[in-house]
């Protein structure tokens, strides 16, 4: 609430817009945007996809994380988000911003911060696409997911929304055949476990840190 707060009462116009679970926003490569989303609630996947239809990742967001959209007729690619869970996103100009004589600074700091976190995300997106092995970026995504999200049960970590193969597949960019393969491996060696409705426990955290070193 803090952020329609803070615009509502700067006079600083802004949409809500609600996804349910998998539901997805493309952006139209053929307008001009210049546009930011602050992830309110939620989680979302955020990735690129060129005019060849390949897809580029680019980060899993939460909330407090700010998106700039910046497009123009010349781009070769779109945006595209799609809900991890139900999220609520608020969608502003910064043109909006910078046009106001008086604003308050803490509306600034909040955006620079929610910006700053978001390059952090970026950051570690990056470092997953760096291995060269399918199997090393999903021991890096599951270690990743268990820090950002990760609430602890029972000596175990369970990542509390569901991330089906498909997801999996795009976000690391592989195939659903490597990823079944490669987390019925991990399954079988109990150190998670993946149940029906997608849901990731992680079983032995220590096991799926040594993996890395084989």
């Amino acid at each position: 609430m803090k952020w329609i707060n803070s615009f509502s009462n700067s006079h600083i116009p802004y949409y809500i817009y609600k996804l349910n679970k998998g539901d997805k926003i493309l952006y139209n490569p053929n307008k001009i945007y210049n546009r930011s989303i602050i992830i309110l609630h939620g989680v979302i996947y955020l990735f690129k996809i060129f005019q060849n239809k390949e897809i580029f990742p680019l980060a899993i967001l939460k909330t407090n994380n700010i998106i700039d959209l910046e497009y123009s007729y010349e781009t070769q690619y779109y945006y595209t988000i799609i809900a991890l869970d139900q999220a609520y996103l608020m969608s502003f100009s910064l043109l909006n911003i910078k046009n106001k004589i008086y604003i308050k600074k803490q509306i600034l700091f909040n955006i620079i911060y929610g910006q700053k976190l978001t390059l952090k995300q970026y950051e570690l997106m990056n470092q997953i696409l760096r291995h060269k092995y399918i199997k090393y970026r999903i021991l890096q995504l599951i270690l990743l997911l268990s820090l950002e999200f990760g609430i602890i049960h029972k000596n175990k970590i369970i990542i509390p929304f569901s991330l089906s193969q498909k997801n999996i597949s795009i976000i690391i960019g592989s195939n659903k055949i490597t990823i079944n393969q490669i987390m019925n491996y991990l399954s079988k060696k109990t150190i998670i476990k993946y149940s029906t409705k997608k849901i990731i426990h992680i079983e032995n955290i220590v096991n799926l840190q040594l993996l890395f070193c084989y």
